[in-house]
């Protein structure tokens, strides 16, 4: 098999069949440590993943349609990944051979897991662990490409449709609760004043990745950087949720006095 030398270790990405996949927004790290850790077997050569794209408004209209009548089509991404060939096609003991085999037929549900900034540890990649930072792709694989030309390496290109989900920076899924915490210091405001809560998930930083909600938002509202503004006088209770965590927060009662 090809033999490759990471420039750098400091990500590692996986694939996974969809069906393996319970949530795509929170995998649990027995889902991404059950698909295949295809770091190796990717060639940054020609690898354009992922790549933003506009949604496609799709204008085909039958006759009982009204005018002007269009609808959606491709949504917000596409790829392209190049991996490095298996020295043989059939061998399926190696990473080469596993990531070929996986992705030889066309038009199968992929999620690709990608976590950066962990560095490996005696040239091994540790395998996913609850509450680390991950992004998460959803994929159907599309067209297939070898390249084989000149003196480099014998690759491939694989082409994934532009359609799928995404979440980006997300956690591996963990036993902890969401948990909110008070930077204003305060649980009391004014109406047009502003209280800033914060939420951290497995003791990491998650106020901007959380969900946030209002009990009566026409008393309190709250957006998505945790930042309430007091609408009218009352008391509201402010939860934030994402998937990756066991629970939502508890309730955070804010108070909006005249």
């Amino acid at each position: 098999m090809d033999e490759r030398v990471a420039s750098n270790g400091y990500a590692t990405v996986w694939l996974l069949p969809a069906t393996g996949v319970a949530d795509y927004r929170s995998p649990t790290a027995e889902e991404i440590n059950a698909g295949i850790n295809a770091t190796a077997a990717i060639a940054w050569d020609g690898t354009t993943f992922p790549a933003a794209t506009d949604s496609d408004d799709v204008d085909d209209r039958s006759l009982a349609d009204a005018g002007n009548a269009t609808t959606r089509g491709s949504a917000q991404f596409e790829a392209t990944l190049n991996f490095f060939h298996p020295k043989v096609n059939t061998d399926t003991s190696g990473v080469f051979g596993e990531v070929y085999n996986f992705l030889r037929q066309p038009r199968v549900p992929v999620i690709i897991v990608t976590r950066i900034l962990q560095n490996p540890v005696s040239g091994e990649y540790p395998p996913a662990s609850a509450g680390e930072w991950i992004s998460v792709y959803r994929f159907i694989s599309d067209g297939w490409e070898d390249d084989v030309a000149d003196d480099d390496s014998y690759k491939y290109s694989i082409s994934f449709l532009t359609q799928g989900d995404v979440a980006i920076y997300t956690q591996v899924k963990n036993s902890s609760p969401v948990e909110i915490s008070n930077a204003s210091g305060t649980s009391s405001t004014t109406v047009g004043g502003h209280i800033v809560l914060n939420a951290t998930l497995a003791s990491k930083d998650a106020t901007h990745i959380v969900e946030w909600s209002s009990s009566a938002p026409n008393i309190a509202t709250v957006s998505p950087n945790g930042v309430v503004t007091g609408v009218l006088e009352g008391t509201a209770n402010i939860t934030a949720s994402h998937p990756a965590a066991s629970a939502s927060s508890e309730a955070f009662p804010i108070t909006v006095g005249a």
